[in-house]
């Protein structure tokens, strides 16, 4: 494929990603297109991303809108990503949120959770370091706008590469069975994880009350106003001291109902103690 990408292919490419996610695309992101889009060229056997293009202006409801959609929504990741927010969920935060006696379970949302590897690391950190929760006491929903990412996620098969990046030798020999020449998460954990569709901007959030929330490295491509409004939803869904974190290259929030608190490394907010009964 040419590395120059002509302004009206990217330009609809744009368009069709932020119809149908609220993602935006800047120019600075020409790079992704070329690099997430030419698989499926290949795979489809189109020269180029103007070919591409014209298959997807011709048959717009065809399946291959949304191979491209969820190509380009789909981000790297890793098992353990960046260490120390984990660090800071399993030595600050989650101790801190189980000091005193809950009349409910601990509710934790990953959102845009592509392949899977954030909630299954959660609920790694809560097997080893906090069994007890494991009762009915602990709610994992992952959410993800690819459908794609959530079927692999919820089968939990990663290759030794996957697995290899970021994930102790130990959490592996523990967590994981071969299977197919690949690496299986145990059901132990996957059965402590719900997987589901969820667009930010348009669905409401998965759960009527959340106690910690992991939006990282995703609202760096929404546009601000889009920023806002889906930090706005979330504010108003946290119970009082929950704690949201995002990326650590990501934009700080402004909202009233939300406390800067650092942790070493971790910058998270934590939902002020406005009113009573959550």
């Amino acid at each position: 494929m040419s590395s120059e990408i002509e302004t009206v292919d990217f330009d609809y490419v744009r368009k069709l990603v932020r119809d149908a996610s609220g993602v935006a695309l800047d120019d600075a992101k020409r790079y992704l297109v070329e690099s997430r889009l030419g698989p499926i060229m290949r795979s489809h056997e189109l020269p180029s991303l103007g070919h591409l293009v014209r298959q997807l202006r011709r048959r717009p409801r065809e399946p291959l809108v949304t191979e491209v959609i969820e190509a380009m929504l789909t981000g790297e990741t890793a098992f353990f990503r960046d260490v120390h927010p984990f660090d800071t969920l399993r030595d600050q935060i989650l101790p801190e949120l189980l000091r005193e006696p809950r009349m409910r379970p601990l509710h934790i949302w990953c959102a845009a959770s592509s392949w899977g590897q954030e909630p299954y690391t959660i609920a790694m950190i809560l097997a080893e370091h906090f069994p007890r929760l494991l009762a009915g006491q602990v709610r994992v929903v992952a959410t993800d706008l690819s459908g794609k990412a959530l079927d692999r996620s919820k089968e939990g098969l990663y290759s030794a590469m996957e697995v290899s990046r970021g994930l102790p030798q130990k959490l592996q020999d523990k967590y994981f069975r071969p299977k197919d020449g690949r690496f299986q998460v145990v059901d132990k954990l996957r059965d402590m994880i719900d997987f589901r569709p969820l667009n930010l901007l348009t669905d409401p959030p998965p759960m009527g009350v959340m106690d910690i929330v992991l939006i990282r490295n995703v609202l760096v491509y929404f546009d601000g106003p889009s920023r806002e409004r889906i930090l706005r939803k979330i504010s108003t869904m946290m119970a009082n001291g929950g704690y949201l974190i995002l990326g650590s290259s990501e934009a700080g929030v402004a909202d009233p109902n939300l406390e800067q608190v650092r942790f070493g490394r971790t910058l998270c907010y934590r939902r002020r103690f406005a009113f009573n009964g959550l």
